[in-house]
C-alpha cells in the first residue's frame, strides 16, 4: 500500500474517495495496523487542511458512548495529511458479517 502516518500502517483501503478539483485523488478509510501494538486499526485520512475541524469535531465526540460507534483512539499528523484513529471492530466490517450470515 505504502500509506503509512504517525505509528500506522495502511493495510487495506475501505472506501470512499473522490477526485478534487485542483488535486489528487483522496482515499480516505483504511484498515492499518498500529505498529506498536501489531493490532488492527480504522483510519480516516484526510488533507492537513481539515486539522481544525476534525480535532473540534473530535473533541465534540470524545464523552459519546454507544455501542455502535468507535471511539476515537489517535489523531496523528505528517504535515500533509492528518488520521483519526480507531479501534478495528471486533466484529470485523458490516460487509464480512453479511457475507458470513447470507
Amino acid at each position: 500500500m505504502g500509506l503509512t502516518i504517525g505509528g500506522y500502517r495502511a493495510v487495506e483501503h475501505l472506501g470512499g474517495g473522490r477526485s478534487g478539483p485542483s488535486g489528487p485523488r483522496v482515499r480516505p478509510f483504511w484498515r492499518a495496523e498500529d505498529a506498536r501494538t501489531l493490532e488492527d486499526v480504522g483510519l480516516a485520512v484526510l488533507p492537513v487542511e481539515a486539522a481544525d475541524i476534525v480535532r473540534e469535531a473530535v473533541d465534540a465526540a470524545v464523552g459519546v458512548r454507544h455501542p455502535h460507534l468507535l471511539p476515537v483512539a489517535d489523531v496523528v499528523e505528517d504535515g500533509t495529511r492528518l488520521a483519526v484513529v480507531a479501534a478495528w471492530p471486533r466484529g470485523g466490517r458490516l460487509t464480512e458479517l453479511v457475507r458470513r450470515r447470507g
